[in-house]
């Protein structure tokens, strides 16, 4: 599993900031990328002290960050229209899908219901108290 590539929501990222052991252990050792959104969202976070925000920019900066291009642009619309996601939600999702990579999260508006083609992997969340979702092709 070492050096596996996913995208890790917004979600995950406030409980490891928040110090969760389990967010810790769901991210050791994997190659981690992260939405523009799951980054702008985690810069808002509510709880985001202004001396914490130096910490959490540090900690996106560790992460490979993915801007919304044509087909993220293009899926994400189709997913909000088709499943009625939130537009971070399906813009994230887009991303992982794009990656063709996992998803990790604790989000529950990322029901397995929403996407024909999404396959869990319990093994993960079992031992990290996550999802971790894999988008195949529409």
């Amino acid at each position: 599993m070492s050096g596996e590539r996913v995208v890790a929501d917004t979600s995950v990222l406030i409980d490891l900031a928040a110090g969760d052991k389990s967010a810790a252990i769901a991210l050791n050792g994997l190659q981690i990328h992260v939405s523009i959104i799951t980054c702008i969202e985690f810069l808002a976070w509510p709880k985001l002290t202004e001396p914490g925000l130096a910490s959490a920019t540090a900690l996106l900066d560790q992460y490979n960050t993915e801007d919304i291009g044509r087909a993220i642009r293009d899926y994400s619309a189709w997913l909000k229209r088709t499943y009625k996601l939130k537009l971070p939600d399906a813009v994230i999702a887009a991303t992982a899908k794009n990656l063709n990579i996992p998803l990790l999260t604790r989000d529950k508006g990322f029901n397995p219901e929403y996407a024909a083609g999404l396959l869990l992997r319990p093994e993960i969340a079992a031992a990290a108290s996550v999802s971790l979702a894999f988008l195949s092709s529409q």
